[in-house]
């Protein structure tokens, strides 16, 4: 705060920091704070965003879209190759929202994570452990 309150007073070619520059420094720390608490989603002011990078919404969303892929893949054999691409498709037949392949890469990763999936990013595909 202390240097935005020093550009706002060499904004007006000043070497004097005013009160004003200190408030409205303030403001401006109190705006972007909020601007990066809030849910692109929902509207709403959610601190988990700024915490872990995601919104409650968003986690959630990649949650179910998680839960979904791992019954695609039980529905499978084990050790049976999947084509990512065709997950894809099933996984935007059965849901309500638009998926896109950054999301499903997410869910992905989540499930290699807690070693139920092996992806091979050479071809594409994934199989269970």
């Amino acid at each position: 705060m202390i240097r935005l309150s020093e550009a706002l007073a060499r904004m007006r070619l000043d070497k004097t920091v005013r009160r004003e520059d200190v408030r409205e420094s303030v403001r401006l720390m109190q705006v972007a704070t909020l601007a990066a608490a809030t849910d692109r989603n929902t509207g709403l002011v959610d601190i988990g965003q700024i915490a872990t990078g995601l919104s409650d919404s968003t986690r959630a969303q990649l949650d179910n879209l998680t839960v979904a892929l791992k019954g695609l893949i039980e529905a499978s054999s084990r050790g049976s190759a999947l084509q990512i691409s065709d997950l894809l498709d099933k996984l935007q037949e059965q849901s309500d929202f638009q998926v896109d392949q950054n999301q499903l890469l997410k869910a992905v990763r989540s499930l290699v994570d807690d070693d139920y999936l092996s992806h091979n990013t050479r071809h594409g595909t994934l199989t269970r452990r």
